[in-house]
This record gives C-alpha cells, structure tokens and sequence, in this order.
C-alpha cells in the first residue's frame, strides 16, 4: 500500500483514532445516541481520508482540486464573508447584553458583553492589521 497524499492520510489515521478513543471512552462511561453518531462520523471520515490517500487517483484530483484557484478564490470569498457575520452578530450580541446588564441590573450581562467586546476588538485589530499588511505587499 503507496501513500500518495501524506495529508489526507494523516488526516484520516486523526479521524480513525479519534473513532477509537470515542469509543472507548463509550465503553467505559455512558453510550448516548450523539457519541454514537459522532464515533460513525469520525469512523468514516477517516476511513474516507485513508482510502483517498492511498489510491492515486484519488490523490490526483485531490492535489489538482488544492491548486485550483477557483476553490482558492471560493474560500477566501467565503472566509471573508464569515468574518464579517461573526463582527455583525457578535456587535450585535454586545449591544443586547449591554442592554440586558442595564434593564435587568444582571451584572452577568454586562460581563458577557465586556467579554464580547474583547473579542470584537481583537477581530477589529486583526482586520486592521491584515488590511495594512496587505496594503504593503500587494
């Protein structure tokens, strides 16, 4: 057996063991229908992933799917536009818990909301950053 694509089989030998380790833990704590399904998903994942890896065909289309600069320019459109939902909610979000903290005088809500506000920051700075990098190297 020739591993032709070292990621996904690695990827896969992951998911496989994570499968294992699921189940074990199943069998020594409580089987429930979510571990269940998680352990099949896990389980075919990464029989997938193995399966992809050592077959050269299938490898092949991989890599070439990898370089295409369609699913590129795919991913990127969609990684920005999941970047500018999680500033709106998460603005949104602070907004309601700030909210929440004055009317309900919960200091709970305006810790949410302060801890919100970190991470809206954060995400505002690395904008800003990546823009500026971007900027100069482009």
């Amino acid at each position: 057996m020739k591993i032709y694509n070292k990621k996904s089989f690695i990827s896969g030998i992951t998911s496989f063991l994570l499968s294992l380790v699921l189940l074990l833990c199943c069998i020594f704590e409580t089987f429930d229908i979510k571990s269940v399904l998680l352990m099949i998903a896990l389980f075919l994942f990464g029989m997938n992933g193995i399966w992809r890896s050592t077959s050269y065909q299938m490898s092949k289309q991989d890599k070439v799917d990898d370089l295409d600069e369609r699913n590129h320019l795919i991913r990127l459109k969609s990684k920005s536009n999941a970047f500018n939902v999680t500033q709106i909610v998460c603005f949104i979000l602070i907004i309601a818990f700030m909210f929440l903290g004055t009317i309900a005088k919960e200091p709970f809500f305006t810790y949410a909301g302060v801890g919100l506000t970190f991470g809206f920051n954060i995400s505002m700075i690395a904008e800003i950053i990546s823009s500026i990098y971007y900027e100069k190297h482009t």
